[in-house]
């Protein structure tokens, strides 16, 4: 019945939304999520939903492009006169939402903010930056040491006019400050849908889609067949949740496009306690997971076993690195001789999105005597429980295209703006060491190689477990063109409208 009721729900948004019809909707672009944003204040959120349409409204001075290759945005151009000095010539022209001329002392504010505000996910980022001062209409970012990866950390940094985020809560939607981007936030109503209106004064090149709407919907094939029947444009869909009818559920309106992907679905754990502290438990956990049976059965065949903390796309991804054969008797013996002969329970704290993965994995380390038990939470309370759970199922991603994020936030010791997200506890000096070095090398070979030297001595501690890597798997409509990104974000200025009948806006 619960279900019944959410699809009513979906398709009264869509009816909202869309001028109650197909016709009505010609230039608007409908994207299912997995849930609603956690919030829309710019810094302040890391879940993928927030990101997808907070990049609509917001700009950075730099982007990626789809391949994660920076390019100029804000910034017309970057110069570095030295190894610590960055300058900014802006964009002119620019204006923000609200009409306002984007101005060097809004950049600097943003980066700033961006550094320092206790709520912030870029601290650990932008920890290097030492000072930004205003020169003659540019910024000028000047670091503590070299960082030949700034320009990639400050494209995670959007720009918002100054003064705005003050006292701003991270949980608002409404109300959030304005940006420069080709869209800017229209309404949000309670059960919503959420919906962006294109931006007349943009800047750049004006895009095909008028409206973005986003809908919130947790049945997947529900969610497919939406795509299937045009009611839906994008929908970015789970491996582990995909049904062996999805075909059937797609229809011929549209199509499932999957490409490698930069998600890591990994086993965290909280090494503090025992006996997940014991380096040879966490390497029973990790010897007791058939990976092949997964991606198989769990991800139908639509993602890679992993073997370390990054898929072979990033720079720093260790191809010495042997594979992680399942062998259940490896693991009882490991597990024997760190004092656990008779195996351990196991709280695993999962997210609503991977119960399925979580039923499987359950299975498979039964078989090496380690009993789990499932907690199963809706996504929004998941990832504040993930914090303090013994273990818990989650996804990484090394969306600038380089693994020295994931080393600063998850593996590195938490001190000196490193170690954001590290909620295992995992501290090893030595590998500290080649995080720090890396971090302010400016040979790109010899900061590679420190990378994989980090990434090997990571993997003998396994303070993460890896699981797969999920490829990027979308149902889209056949009325639009468009090519997934590395880093997942669905920009609406990169969606092309197959055919647009004239006069129809």
């Amino acid at each position: 019945m619960k279900i019944i009721l959410c699809i009513y729900g979906v398709i009264a948004c869509l009816a909202l939304a869309s001028g109650c019809g197909p016709s009505g909707r010609t230039r608007d672009l409908v994207v299912v999520q997995r849930g609603w944003p956690l919030g829309l204040t710019p810094y302040m959120q890391t879940d993928v939903g927030s990101h997808q349409v907070q990049y609509n409204i917001y700009e950075g001075l730099a982007e990626f492009d789809p391949d994660l290759r920076a390019r100029p945005l804000l910034a017309e151009y970057w110069e570095n006169p030295d190894q610590l000095t960055w300058k900014f010539r802006l964009r002119p022209g620019v204006r923000f939402h609200d009409g306002r001329p984007l101005t060097a002392s809004d950049v600097a504010y943003s980066i700033l903010t961006s550094r320092d505000h206790p709520e912030s996910v870029n601290r650990t980022d932008l920890a290097v930056i030492d000072s930004v001062y205003l020169s003659g209409g540019s910024v000028v970012v000047v670091t503590k040491k070299p960082c030949p990866l700034l320009l990639n950390r400050l494209s995670l940094t959007v720009v918002v006019p100054q003064g705005s985020l003050e006292g701003m809560d991270k949980t608002v939607i409404a109300g959030v400050p304005p940006g420069t981007g080709p869209y800017r936030f229209a309404s949000y109503p309670q059960g919503g849908p959420l919906v962006l209106e294109r931006w007349q004064g943009y800047w750049g090149r004006p895009p095909d889609i008028d409206r973005m709407v986003y809908l919130s919907l947790m049945d997947q094939d529900e969610a497919l067949r939406l795509t299937g029947e045009g009611r839906a444009d994008i929908v970015p869909i789970w491996g582990s949740e995909l049904s062996q009818d999805w075909k059937g559920r797609l229809g011929s309106r549209a199509r499932l496009v999957s490409s490698p992907g930069l998600m890591l679905v990994y086993l965290g754990l909280d090494i503090r306690r025992k006996p997940l502290n014991d380096p040879r438990v966490r390497r029973a956990l990790a010897t007791a997971i058939d990976r092949e049976d997964l991606v198989q059965s769990a991800f139908r065949g639509l993602a890679q076993p992993a073997n370390q903390l990054c898929p072979k796309l990033v720079v720093g991804y260790n191809p010495d690195l042997p594979d992680i054969p399942c062998n259940a008797d490896r693991a009882r013996l490991l597990l024997a001789q760190a004092g656990c002969p008779n195996g351990f329970e196991l709280a695993l704290t999962v997210s609503e999105v991977r119960s399925g993965l979580g039923s499987a994995l359950k299975a498979q380390l039964k078989k090496a005597g380690i009993g789990v038990s499932l907690r199963i939470l809706p996504r929004d309370e998941f990832y504040e429980a993930a914090d303090t759970a013994a273990a818990y199922l989650l996804g990484l991603a090394s969306t600038s295209g380089d693994v020295s994020e994931v080393f600063n936030y998850y593996i590195h010791t938490r001190s000196g703006g490193y170690g954001e997200y590290n909620r295992s506890g995992f501290g090893n000096p030595a590998i500290d060491r080649l995080i720090e070095e890396a971090t302010g090398c400016p040979d790109e070979d010899r900061r590679a190689s420190l990378m994989r030297k980090a990434m090997d001595l990571t993997m003998a501690d396994m303070p993460l477990v890896p699981i797969c890597i999920e490829d990027d798997i979308y149902a889209v409509s056949d009325r639009i063109e468009w090519t997934p990104r590395l880093d997942q974000l669905i920009l609406g200025k990169e969606v092309r409208l197959r055919e647009v009948k004239r006069g129809m806006r």
